[in-house]
């Protein structure tokens, strides 16, 4: 493992950690999902190389089913911020949509696509954090998940 990447893995960590400790149930949610996506990585790494000169199934699934419980949590939340990490996790996804319909060069772009969009969410999970924890600390405690009457049409 380079250097970079330990740190990046170190920083995701320490990420996780900290939604997982001062977050809601969304911020758990994402935190034990991001924690899943980066215990599985070094197993998926192991088994099945990554490769950049053509789509990358297994990475693909992992990131998908990453992205999947994300969006689901988007839906559901009394946040903001996991409609930004469903964004990148979807950019993500659109780098492998891609580079399966692309297949000749462009190896950087489909590193580039894929790789980075997850330091983004972990970026993204801590602000949604803090910014939680500085709401409550303000107006005190609030729903963290979406009421389903809220979802409901006004009868006439």
């Amino acid at each position: 493992m380079s250097p970079l990447a330990f740190i990046l893995t170190v920083f995701s960590i320490l990420c996780i950690c900290y939604a997982g400790w001062k977050g809601g149930s969304p911020e758990r949610v994402v935190s034990f999902l991001f924690s899943l996506w980066l215990l599985v990585g070094p197993f998926r790494k192991t088994l099945f190389p990554s490769v950049w000169d053509r789509l990358d199934i297994p990475s693909f699934v992992v990131d998908a089913t990453l992205t999947f419980g994300i969006v689901l949590v988007a839906l559901r939340a009394n946040r903001v911020w996991p409609m930004f990490a469903a964004g990148f996790g979807l950019v993500a996804l659109l780098g492998h949509f891609s580079r399966a319909v692309e297949l000749d060069g462009m190896q950087r772009a489909y590193w580039a696509m894929t790789e980075p969009p997850y330091v983004i969410i972990s970026l993204v999970l801590v602000v949604g954090t803090y910014l939680h924890g500085r709401r409550s600390a303000v107006f005190g405690s609030y729903r963290d998940w979406r009421s389903s009457q809220s979802n409901k049409m006004p009868k006439a």
